[in-house]
């Protein structure tokens, strides 16, 4: 489902019930009403719980879509953990390199993310992360059979080898991350490889 859709049906009307589904249309509806209201406050007492329900449902996507565009007025003024939410979501969103430039990082998980969404030289991640994130550095090679794939102008069937990387490195192979972002980028896909990292990252915390 679409995710305005999806959002759309959490906001038209109250909840029926409790409990499940429920619980993340209240919290998404509390997210509304005080975004609409324009009251910091409120959404940082919000957010929180609607970023735990829906990101538990593996919907912080869907979050993102729909509300990291009027979060984004608040990214300097949001702190503690409704700042570190909100940061999230609007780097899950097409304006990541601009949510990158108006919040100061806080720590340096959210300074390795800011140097991702701008596309700058990274601080140094480690263990599976490092492993990870080495397809974004500088002269990262694709594998090799993607790279011959591109040497022989068949881009397109190097980019379907990287989408399989890409899943795999989703379900927790590193290694094969580094494989499609370093191959996304030769490709033309340097803004593909950036949001690719930023979900990796972020989507892949606990809620």
């Amino acid at each position: 489902i679409d995710p305005n859709r999806l959002l759309g049906l959490y906001t038209e009307r109250s909840a029926a019930a409790s409990g499940g589904v429920w619980e993340r249309v209240r919290a998404v509806q509390a997210l509304d009403t005080a975004l609409t209201a324009g009251d910091a406050a409120a959404v940082a007492a919000a957010l929180p719980r609607a970023w735990d329900e829906m990101h538990g449902a593996g919907l912080s996507p869907a979050l993102s879509s729909k509300k990291a565009q009027r979060l984004a007025p608040l990214l300097a003024e949001l702190e503690g953990t409704a700042g570190t939410i909100a940061f999230r979501l609007a780097l899950l969103s097409s304006g990541y390199e601009a949510a990158a430039a108006a919040r100061a990082p806080a720590d340096r998980e959210e300074r390795l993310l800011a140097a991702i969404a701008r596309g700058e030289p990274l601080p140094r991640p480690e263990g599976s992360v490092a492993l990870a994130l080495a397809g974004l550095a500088p002269g990262a090679l694709p594998p090799a059979r993607a790279a011959a794939l591109i040497d022989r102008g068949q881009l397109g069937e190097a980019l379907l080898f990287a989408l399989d990387d890409l899943a795999a490195g989703r379900a927790g192979d590193p290694r094969r991350l580094a494989g499609a972002l370093a191959t996304f980028r030769p490709g033309g896909l340097e803004g593909t490889a950036r949001r690719a990292a930023l979900e990796y990252l972020i989507l892949a915390e606990p809620a």
